[in-house]
């Protein structure tokens, strides 16, 4: 049986994020804030789902015209 590991992170760090997307850090809070950006609460850390990150900027693509 062979397991396959992955290198890409489960959960995000703001910092990690910024890093990821390109989109400030403020951007980001601003967003979680307003309940747009869904997180993971841990104590008083919060982290981001990769595969949310993903889905949430695939929701605010424009479509063209």
């Amino acid at each position: 049986m062979t397991t396959e590991l992955t290198t890409e992170k489960l959960l995000l760090t703001i910092p990690d994020a910024v890093a990821m997307t390109g989109y400030s850090r403020s951007f980001l809070y601003e967003h979680i804030g307003k309940g747009d950006l869904p997180v993971v609460r841990i104590g008083r850390t919060i982290r981001i789902r990769t595969d949310q990150l993903r889905a949430w900027i695939a929701g605010q693509q424009q479509p063209d015209g």
